[in-house]
């Protein structure tokens, strides 16, 4: 037996179960705790329940959920069964607490975890010791997320400060030094908020008032999608739906290489819009693909398309 690494960008191979053509599915984080399993055509379940709002959330190789929830506290979610997964049933498990207004997470390379803290910085929680790492990443503005890139390294971005950084697995940045990290991407528009990768040289970036493309390398590509920033003001649920994203929060890309976005949404005069997830097909039309009673802020698919899995052969 051998192993080697492989990275899925469009085609989808279910490498880490060895199985080819694994199902993919797109798991939603409610701000009430709730976390549902979304199959490609639009059909939810209701997955695990977390204590407190969700601030982050990611899947590891082995397709296991990570969570945060109330407290700074992070959760390991298991499956198998036919209910929900809570804390009740055994299949939510407190891992680690203890960080500071949680904000986005991503895992490395290693399992190990890297969390934004909000207006600090990036911690890294080592999978085996639980040890964990501070990294200081400027003044000014909110770590807002963090997601792992097809080349292996950590890219945080920073909302408010409007730059991006990329980290490599042991902490140190590319650019800059471990005392003062430079920006990879610095200054384009407002707000920076998730990154997601399209492919193995492409990433989307939410930075009011659009999502943006850029290459690898940092140049900007231009816009893929552009909304009416809204005011904080109630809205019917057909206003909601037709204004198309109001907060948008985070972003997530199937294996066909299409785009989702997820909304907080805002209170509504026929009762409280939640959140929403929009997908983007390919013929540039927008449909609304899944309603919250609450807001949204986090969502992942597995299996992963764009970063190294590890398979394993049978040579």
């Amino acid at each position: 037996m051998k192993t080697m690494m492989t990275c899925v960008p469009a085609v989808l191979v279910a490498v880490s179960l060895g199985v080819a053509g694994e199902e993919q599915h797109l798991y939603v984080a409610e701000d009430a705790g709730n976390i549902y399993r979304l199959a490609l055509n639009g059909v939810s379940t209701l997955y695990a329940e977390i204590p407190g709002p969700n601030r982050g959330l990611d899947m590891d190789e082995d397709g296991t959920l990570w969570i945060f929830g109330g407290g700074g506290t992070l959760y390991r979610v298991t499956t198998g069964e036919e209910e929900p997964a809570t804390v009740a049933n055994g299949r939510v498990v407190k891992f680690t607490d203890g960080i500071r207004e949680p904000l986005g997470m991503g895992i490395d390379a290693n399992g190990n975890f890297w969390v934004g803290e909000h207006y600090h910085g990036v911690v890294i929680v080592d999978r085996n010791t639980r040890k964990k790492t501070f990294i200081d990443v400027g003044k000014g503005g909110c770590t807002y997320s963090v997601e792992r890139g097809p080349d292996g390294l950590m890219y945080v971005s920073r909302q408010h400060g409007n730059t991006l950084f990329r980290f490599r697995p042991d902490g140190t940045p590319l650019e800059g030094t471990s005392e003062s990290p430079e920006p990879y991407v610095r200054g384009y528009g407002n707000g920076h908020r998730s990154i997601v990768f399209r492919s193995q040289d492409e990433f989307l970036l939410i930075r009011q008032p659009e999502i943006s493309r850029f290459k690898i390398g940092g140049q900007y590509l231009g816009s893929f999608f552009k909304w009416e920033k809204a005011k904080q003001e109630a809205m019917t649920r057909e206003q909601f739906i037709a204004r198309g994203m109001t907060h948008p929060m985070d972003l997530a890309v199937d294996a066909g290489g299409t785009v989702y976005s997820s909304d907080q949404g805002y209170s509504a005069s026929d009762g409280r819009i939640g959140g929403a997830v929009y997908k983007y097909n390919p013929d540039g039309t927008r449909e609304l693909f899944f309603e919250a009673k609450y807001r949204i802020n986090w969502m992942t698919f597995w299996p992963k398309t764009c970063w190294k899995r590890k398979q394993t052969t049978g040579e």
